[in-house]
């Protein structure tokens, strides 16, 4: 019962010790031992709340980073983005545009032959320049499909995605 008592007083010291018959090095042991516990009890509690404190953070990190998927695409990509080709030899030498055409719910790919067209498009932001756009081709395959973009102001430069393909390298630069 009393060896959780801390007594500072000199006099109430002596008075404490005559009334219960302890010796000064009991008491020194007592203190020592209620000085302990406060430390490991101290130690706790900050241990306690720094693995906490360590574990939101870590939580909330990662909830942060996740990217969600927008509807359309983005307003600063929308145009056309185009670059002139040129097909054929000699006499049947031809030029003509392949490019990228997007509006606020459609990305079409054009070129020489059929067209890639997606509707129903929606995006999530990679990096600074890179996009995602996810939607549903439409000429086809009526599939979901992905396409990569990395672009800036005034280039853009294409990755198709399909179910079974995935090209390896992004396509040549488009400009506005």
């Amino acid at each position: 019962m009393f060896e959780h008592i801390v007594v500072t007083d000199f006099f109430v010291q002596n008075q404490f010790l005559n009334k219960h018959s302890w010796s000064r090095i009991e008491m020194v042991k007592n203190y020592s031992y209620l000085k302990g516990q406060l430390l490991m009890e101290k130690i706790t509690k900050y241990a306690l709340t720094f693995v906490s404190a360590f574990s939101i953070m870590a939580v909330s990190q990662t909830q942060s980073k996740a990217a969600s998927w927008h509807y359309g695409t983005p307003k600063i990509l929308r145009g056309t983005y185009n670059r002139t080709m040129h097909a054929g030899s000699g006499k049947y030498r031809f030029k003509f545009k392949q490019g990228v055409q997007m509006t606020r719910r459609t990305y079409t790919a054009f070129g020489l032959g059929d067209p890639f067209s997606m509707n129903r498009v929606s995006y999530k932001r990679y990096g600074r320049y890179t996009y995602l756009l996810r939607g549903v081709e439409y000429v086809y395959s009526h599939k979901w499909n992905y396409v990569k973009l990395r672009a800036t102001h005034y280039k853009l430069k294409e990755r198709i995605i399909t179910p079974h393909y995935a090209e390896k390298h992004f396509s040549k630069v488009y400009y506005r």
